[in-house]
């Protein structure tokens, strides 16, 4: 390992929380005047402060009046009122339909389309992701 660089190691792509990652603690000078290194753990790097939840659900809004919207859910287990959301769209959502997230209850998302045209709009059957990034 000693002679490895950091360049040739094999990427980890999903750290659990457990994993070891190795950091330079410089208010510690016993291993060199640049600091000590040491390890800490992929947990406690991110403080157990940041959550990122994520889940599918197929949803059909069925037909949209003109200047209105129509809500529909998706189960996000863990995520809480007042965490962010970020929703993951089909490949080619009905334009003139626009879309938003948020957590309306406890593990649920709601994801609201809004037709803002002066027309009906019926956005196909599709499934949608929500992202939920929880701070607890």
């Amino acid at each position: 390992m000693a002679t490895k660089k950091i360049t040739q190691l094999t990427a980890l792509t999903a750290p659990a929380s457990g994993d070891y990652l190795a950091i330079v603690d410089v208010s510690d000078m016993t291993s060199g005047v640049d600091g000590t290194t040491k390890k800490i753990t992929y947990s406690n790097l991110l403080g157990g402060a940041l959550n990122i939840l994520t889940a599918t659900a197929t949803l059909d809004f069925g037909s949209i009046s003109a200047q209105t919207g129509a809500d529909l859910t998706i189960t996000v287990t863990g995520a809480e009122v007042g965490d962010s959301v970020y929703i993951g769209l089909p490949a080619a959502p009905l334009a003139g339909v626009a879309f938003m997230g948020f957590v309306s209850a406890a593990d649920t998302v709601t994801i609201r389309a809004m037709n803002y045209t002066g027309t009906s709009k019926d956005p196909a059957s599709a499934t949608y992701r929500a992202t939920v990034y929880n701070y607890s």
